[in-house]
């Protein structure tokens, strides 16, 4: 989650700045590693160690940094490339695992919200960025929402996948940054990839208007 904008106006929005422990860090991947850079350790070694009684988990599942390790994938083409589909279909397994974990450790409340359409000149990003997204972005829902992910357009959804007794909500924020992801008057970016505080409020409004509709945390 994005320290500098989105994770903070979440939790400011969601609960007017308390009731949420953070975990999250700058740089975080979902399947890298086995340190803090790794977000499966934020939630085992971090959260759980520090307090195991955990009931509601939002998350972004690394958001760009899925790719920050495999930057070459950002200039390829989606169609064709084995190595770039491998490592993303990795990460979408280790979410759905994460989630799993996390229902069986006794969390009630799955919040997922996955990223905006990003600017694809910048120098973070790549002129694939986007391609790439929208190839995850149903693999992704289906880990929260198994069956009930939206054929096509907005893809939030809610469902149980990660378990029985568990309610996982995911938030397609593309439509919301429609018009603002590329340099202009109304861009909602600072560097390309991370939002600005107007897009970290689009962001933070639609994952509690989610909230308050499925009934997480209320």
């Amino acid at each position: 989650m994005d320290v500098g904008n989105v994770g903070p106006t979440i939790k400011m929005t969601a609960t007017g700045g308390s009731g949420y422990r953070n975990y999250y860090l700058l740089g975080a991947a979902l399947n890298y590693g086995s340190g803090q850079g790794n977000i499966p350790y934020q939630f085992d070694s971090m959260a759980v160690t520090a307090n195991p009684d955990i009931k509601v988990v939002i998350m972004d599942g690394g958001g760009n940094d899925i790719l920050i390790n495999n930057r070459s994938c950002l200039t390829t083409a989606v169609q064709g490339d084995t190595m770039c589909h491998m490592v993303i279909d990795a990460s979408v397994a280790r979410a759905q695992m994460l989630e799993q974990d996390m229902a069986g450790k006794g969390v009630k409340g799955i919040v997922y919200f996955f990223y905006p359409h990003v600017d694809p000149t910048a120098g973070l990003s790549g002129p694939h960025a986007n391609d790439w997204l929208d190839y995850v972005y149903p693999k992704a829902a289906a880990t929260c929402c198994g069956g009930n992910v939206p054929p096509s357009g907005d893809l939030t959804c809610s469902g149980s996948g990660p378990g029985a007794g568990v309610t996982c909500v995911f938030i397609d924020t593309r439509p919301e940054f429609e018009g603002h992801n590329m340099p202009g008057a109304n861009y909602w970016f600072q560097d390309g990839i991370h939002p600005t505080q107007p897009g970290a409020t689009a962001i933070a409004n639609k994952v509690w208007a989610q909230m308050q509709k499925y009934c997480v945390a209320q």
